[in-house]
C-alpha cells in the first residue's frame, strides 16, 4: 500500500465576498509531516483572473512561511509531526469570472481527511454547482455534503480526497449585483504616463530629428 509522504488531516475555508466581488478568505491547516524530509508548496492562485493582494502566514510553530513570490506558502523540509498553521489572503478576480473556489490543491501529493468550507455572500446565493473528483470520475454527491442557506454555503467533506481529485464550489450569484468603484488613483496614473509618452514623442518629432543637409544647386548662364 503506498504511503503518502504527508498526510493533510485538516484543512478549513472561510471566504467572506464583499460587495465589490473581493474574496477575504482565510484557510487554517492541520498536517502530518511525519518525519519530516518533505517539502509542503500550496499554491494560494489557482485561476490566472485573480490577482492575489496580500497573504499573511500565522504559524505558531514557525514552521509554515510564504514563498519570496508571496503566491505560495510552503512547510520546509525540517519540519516533522504535526504542524499547524493559518494563511489569510484577499484575492481580486475579473468581474466577469464565476465565483468558484477551489477547496484542496489537487497537485499536492497527499490525502485530505477532513474538509470543510464556509462561504459568505453579501447577496443571495441562486444555486451552486460542484466540481469533484478526477476528470471523467462519475459524482453521486455522496462524498461530500453542500447547504445552501441563501446567504452562505457550506461544504464538508465525507471521506479522503487524494492527490488530482478535485473540489471546486461555484456560486451562482447574479453578477451584475456586485460593482467595483473606478480606481481614480490608477487612471491618473496611467493618464500621466501616456501624457508623457506624447510629449516625448511630440518633442522628438519637433526637435530631436537629424536635420537633412539640402545642398543648394546653382545655376550659371550658358556659355557663349
Amino acid at each position: 500500500v503506498y504511503e503518502f509522504p504527508y498526510l493533510v488531516l485538516d484543512c478549513n475555508t472561510q471566504v467572506a465576498v464583499n460587495s465589490e466581488k473581493m474574496y477575504d478568505i482565510s484557510r487554517s491547516y492541520t498536517i502530518d509531516m511525519k518525519d519530516g524530509g518533505n517539502v509542503v508548496s500550496i499554491d494560494l492562485v489557482q485561476n490566472q483572473e485573480e490577482k492575489l493582494i496580500e497573504a499573511r502566514v500565522d504559524s505558531p510553530d514557525g514552521n509554515a512561511f510564504l514563498s519570496a513570490s508571496g503566491k505560495s506558502v510552503y512547510v520546509p523540509s525540517s519540519a516533522a509531526g504535526i504542524c499547524s498553521f493559518t494563511v489569510t489572503y484577499t484575492l481580486r478576480p475579473d468581474m466577469d469570472t464565476p465565483i468558484s473556489f477551489s477547496l484542496v490543491d489537487p497537485s499536492l501529493e497527499t490525502v485530505y481527511s477532513n474538509v470543510t468550507a464556509e462561504i459568505i455572500s453579501p447577496f443571495p446565493v441562486r444555486g451552486y454547482q460542484m466540481q469533484f473528483g478526477r476528470d471523467g470520475d462519475p459524482d453521486d454527491g455522496s462524498r461530500y455534503t453542500v447547504k445552501n442557506d441563501g446567504m452562505s454555503v457550506n461544504f464538508q467533506s465525507n471521506g479522503d480526497i487524494k492527490t488530482a481529485e478535485r473540489a471546486v464550489l461555484q456560486l451562482d450569484i447574479d453578477q451584475s449585483l456586485f460593482y467595483r468603484p473606478v480606481d481614480w488613483r490608477f487612471l491618473l496614473s496611467a493618464g500621466i504616463s501616456v501624457g508623457m509618452l506624447a510629449a516625448v514623442v511630440l518633442l522628438f518629432f519637433l526637435f530631436g530629428r537629424d536635420k537633412k543637409l539640402v545642398v543648394p544647386v546653382e545655376f550659371y548662364p550658358p556659355k557663349e
